[in-house]
């Protein structure tokens, strides 16, 4: 009998919760939920080849996380300005990530490789299993590129766009928000 009335008090615990209208906790990759912390193969620069949690080393810092399903010129621009944004304010703590989710991560190692390199982007690059993207991070495979703006690792701003990518005003609203993550950050810290 006793084994029987633990289950029910949690439920019905949680049943009245919810008739209280306790606040909801937000899944994965929603405003104002937690960036979770995840290992990717960075594929170039100083950390080749090393499995590295971006989401860690950047710490409470303002960041620009892209995740990737799809590899397309269109990205690279996304990319590149996304990484002027963050070389014009690094002094400030502003920092940017991309991941390329696939099944296949070590296939694909030299496909991100090119993809940085001819690209010319300079921020950490990294590869992880796709899974994680759906699990971990909140964006649905159906979904090829993600932006996730986020602070002291609470999402922010999440942008999610087509196989086409973000439009050339999109990506302006982006780097517009990215601003105004980072004047919030400084404000915050002052």
């Amino acid at each position: 009998m006793r084994a029987i009335r633990f289950p029910i008090f949690l439920l019905t615990t949680f049943l009245c919760a919810i008739a209280q209208g306790a606040d909801r906790i937000p899944s994965a990759g929603e405003l104002g939920s937690t960036v979770p912390s995840f290992q990717m193969r960075t594929v170039s620069g100083p950390l080749m080849n090393r499995s590295v949690c971006h989401v860690c080393r950047n710490g409470s810092r303002p960041v620009v996380m892209i995740v990737l399903r799809e590899l397309k010129p269109s990205q690279r621009v996304l990319l590149r300005n996304v990484d002027r944004l963050v070389e014009k304010h690094r002094e400030r703590g502003l920092r940017a990530f991309a991941v390329y989710l696939t099944d296949l991560p070590r296939r694909d190692i030299p496909l991100v490789q090119t993809f940085q390199y001819n690209g010319r982007i300079e921020m950490p690059v990294g590869i992880s299993p796709a899974a994680i993207g759906t699990d971990q991070l909140g964006v649905e495979e159906t979904i090829p590129v993600s932006v996730i703006l986020y602070h002291d690792t609470t999402v922010w701003k999440r942008y999610d766009f087509d196989v086409n990518g973000p439009s050339h005003q999109q990506i302006r609203d982006i780097l517009a928000n990215a601003d105004s993550l980072l004047d919030q950050f400084e404000s915050t810290t002052n």
